[in-house]
């Protein structure tokens, strides 16, 4: 008898076990608008000092780049909204019905330690890499990642440190957008996604003149903007 409740036991345990496997939460891809925010912000810190595009009409900026208190709160409400894909039990699943939609209340988070920790490796380095971004040796690609453009007029020597800032430039974002989707929960799959609006992030903050790659491939340089246009 008590060898039969063992094994019973045994198998109710790896039923539920089964069960709690599979249920996986996910949090659904953020609205454009709050995504955007979200990379343009991170951005910004990047690389202060430069006049900022994407900042709210009246909103301040503390010397360190980051927002005001009252233009912090107001983009964190922004970004209050998402939904949350639970998918059902197994016995409930249906391919055509897919999983079961929930709506929760959640902030992406942008300022992990990790993303704090390479927004100031990327932030250092952008003072190395801006006499090349004003010299068209490197360009913003549609992808979110630093092209190096050209070495022409370049020593050897400045060569290999110019491809050597580019590597370390690339890695930290690719880390960067890594930890974004880690950190709140969003599908790795989605990398090429993220990377996209990033791209539009990067090339929003960049300067007239600099070098940036168009959606479908082609290499220009970003123009002046028009009169009462944000660049």
């Amino acid at each position: 008898m008590k060898r039969a409740l063992s094994v019973v036991t045994v198998l109710a345990l790896s039923v539920a076990g089964l069960c709690c496997a599979s249920v996986t939460v996910y949090v659904s891809w953020p609205s454009p608008g709050q995504l955007r925010q979200a990379t343009d912000a991170i951005v910004e810190d990047v690389r202060p000092g430069l006049p900022s595009a994407t900042t709210p009409a009246g909103a301040s900026r503390h010397a360190s780049g980051s927002l005001s208190a009252p233009a912090a709160a107001s983009l964190l409400d922004a970004r209050r909204r998402a939904v949350v894909l639970l998918a059902s039990w197994p016995g409930e699943w249906s391919a055509d019905a897919g999983p079961r939609v929930l709506l929760a209340e959640i902030s992406l988070e942008v300022s992990t330690p990790t993303i704090r920790r390479i927004k100031a490796s990327l932030s250092k380095r952008f003072g190395e890499l801006l006499p090349e971004y004003q010299a068209g040796r490197v360009g913003e690609s549609n992808m979110g990642e630093l092209v190096l453009l050209s070495t022409e007029g370049l020593s050897l020597k400045e060569r290999a440190a110019l491809q050597k800032l580019v590597k370390a430039e690339n890695e930290d974002r690719t880390a960067l957008y890594r930890e974004f989707l880690r950190a709140n929960r969003l599908d790795p799959a989605r990398l090429p996604d993220l990377q996209r609006q990033f791209a539009r992030s990067w090339q929003k903050g960049a300067q007239p003149g600099w070098y940036i790659q168009t959606e479908k491939g082609k290499w220009i340089k970003k123009p002046e903007p028009k009169p009462g246009q944000s660049t």
